[in-house]
């Protein structure tokens, strides 16, 4: 349940693009576990941090330019 949980978070909310798709996949294998659980972290927060807070930070700066440039014509 838990490694079902797990990959359904990590694959669902990237949805592909993202760094993890041309690393190798690691097994829920028990011998493995532990990478798993360090890619998982590793990819979700590569999401989080790239996808996620800078797309947003460079939007917001197109955003603001438009919106200045529209009260400049007003």
């Amino acid at each position: 349940m838990l490694h079902c949980f797990l990959t359904t978070l990590n694959y669902g909310v990237r949805g592909g693009g993202g760094i993890s798709d041309y690393l190798p996949s690691i097994s829920f294998d028990p011998r493995f576990r532990t990478c798993f659980y360090f890619r998982f972290v590793y990819d979700v927060l590569y999401f989080i941090i790239i996808n996620t807070c800078l797309l947003n930070i460079i939007f917001g700066v197109i955003i603001d330019t438009f919106a200045e440039l529209r009260d400049k014509k007003a």
